[in-house]
């Protein structure tokens, strides 16, 4: 399987960097490094995920540490949504 990413992905990764920056400039590199890995390795098997109907019908979520890559699945295609804080309130992603 191939793995696409919305716009809003590339927004969220930035975030997540300046977030740990403040606090850890190395860190904030690294981290972003290993979540783009962990999106990647979703195509190994993108169905093991669980369903999360709460944030829109078909989805699923990964997690990587508090993150939570929310992805669904289209044909042979894993299309990788929004890579978030797992405290946020999924249902004000829209």
């Amino acid at each position: 399987m191939r793995v696409e990413l919305s716009p809003f992905v590339e927004q969220d990764l930035q975030e997540i960097a300046d977030y740990i920056a403040l606090h850890n400039p190395t860190r904030a590199l690294s981290f972003v490094e290993e979540l783009e890995r962990a999106i990647q390795h979703i195509a190994e098997n993108p169905l093991a995920y669980r369903l999360r109907p709460d944030a829109e019908r078909g989805m699923r979520v990964a997690i990587y540490g508090r993150y939570l890559i929310l992805f669904r699945v289209v044909g042979d295609v894993v299309f990788v949504g929004r890579v978030v804080n797992g405290a946020c309130d999924l249902l004000k992603l829209r």
